[in-house]
């Protein structure tokens, strides 16, 4: 979750679990308890996989009403707020449930809220983009270097 995406290979198996941890599309996982650097990540999860939310990890699904997709954009635009809000310890730190409510959303309209997300959604798919032509772009360099001074 630190990248802001689900990591499948750090991610634990058990053979049993209640099918109320399930995550459904749409839900946003939360940091509610890591070290102070991590706490207040959130991720959405949007895919098709099966998985459970574990511990640490507070499960956020909203009403109906609201685009997830916003919820989830604007607690990771606030991510300071909740590192602020904190309860820290040694090499913990942790935020509970009462100071979650004191968190304040600014919800527009459904229509607003959609359009704000296919805006951000664009950027990110384009940032995604750019991120895999660098990659293409430095193993091509590699390359490159390779062929001229070997």
């Amino acid at each position: 979750m630190s990248s802001g995406e689900i990591n499948y290979e750090k991610v634990g198996f058990v053979d049993e679990i209640d099918e109320k941890y399930r995550l459904k599309d749409g839900d946003i996982l939360f940091t509610n308890i890591n070290s102070l650097k991590w706490i207040g990540n959130v991720v959405y999860f949007e895919d098709k996989k099966t998985l459970y939310h574990g511990m640490n990890l507070m499960l956020l699904r909203p009403k109906k009403e609201f685009n997830p997709k916003y919820i989830f954009y604007y607690i990771s635009f606030h991510n300071a707020w909740f590192k602020k809000m904190a309860c820290q310890a040694v090499n913990q730190a942790s935020i509970n449930k009462s100071t979650l409510e004191k968190f304040s959303l600014l919800i527009p309209n459904l229509e607003i809220q959609n359009q704000i997300v296919d805006l951000l959604t664009n950027i990110d798919k384009k940032i995604f983009l750019s991120r895999e032509n660098i990659k293409i772009m430095k193993l091509y360099k590699n390359s490159l270097l390779q062929k001229m001074f070997v």
